[in-house]
């Protein structure tokens, strides 16, 4: 890649290849695993499911 000419350049850039690093590491996982908003999501229903608000309603 060439040389950046100005700050913005540089950073969107940086930004660019981040981006191409993360995609490299998530393809690199089996394809099997779950997924971390998939566990974030589970962990939620767990805690509403015992809410006592619910029996409320």
């Amino acid at each position: 890649m060439d040389k950046p000419k100005d700050l913005y350049e540089k950073a969107s850039q940086e930004l660019n290849e981040f981006r191409e690093r993360r995609v490299a590491e998530r393809r690199s996982k089996p394809r099997g695993t779950p997924d971390r908003r998939q566990d974030l999501n589970d962990e939620l229903q767990e805690n509403t499911k015992h809410s006592p608000r619910k029996d409320l309603h």
